[in-house]
């Protein structure tokens, strides 16, 4: 049994050290997770990508100062996405349907905090946490 651990634990790790991508996490004082950067084994960033069906989602830059940019892809005429973005206390501060796929949201005049961005494509939705900071 302790063998079999040693050989499972030693597998994990020399085959983390395999993989392209590594994530990098912030965390805000209260020990909250407020942004995760993917960083390629050259160490250049990307924007994290999740997925609504076949659709590949990227919000950034998370936490941001001002413009907020969402792409969605596989957006159509005949297939939209709504975007909601919410205050802390709930309150709706931006929502948009996008045809396009590609909407830029601007929070300048928003006040710094957390935000909760709903993302809704044929009836599935997807939550962000978005930080807000000068």
């Amino acid at each position: 049994m302790k063998k079999a651990i040693i050989i499972i634990v030693a597998t994990l790790i020399l085959s983390s050290s395999l993989y392209a991508v590594k994530y990098s996490f912030t965390y805000d004082a209260a020990g909250n997770r407020d942004s995760r950067t993917m960083v390629d084994i050259n160490g250049k960033e990307s924007v994290p990508i999740q997925k609504i069906l076949d659709h590949e989602i990227k919000v950034y830059p998370n936490p941001t100062a001002g413009d907020l940019r969402v792409d969605i892809s596989g957006i159509t005429h005949d297939l939209s996405a709504e975007v909601e973005l919410f205050d802390f206390n709930g309150r709706s501060v931006y929502k948009e349907g996008t045809p396009t796929g590609q909407v830029t949201i601007d929070l300048t005049e928003e006040p710094n905090g957390f935000y909760i961005m709903r993302i809704s494509i044929d009836n599935q939705n997807i939550e962000y946490k978005v930080v807000k900071q000068k």
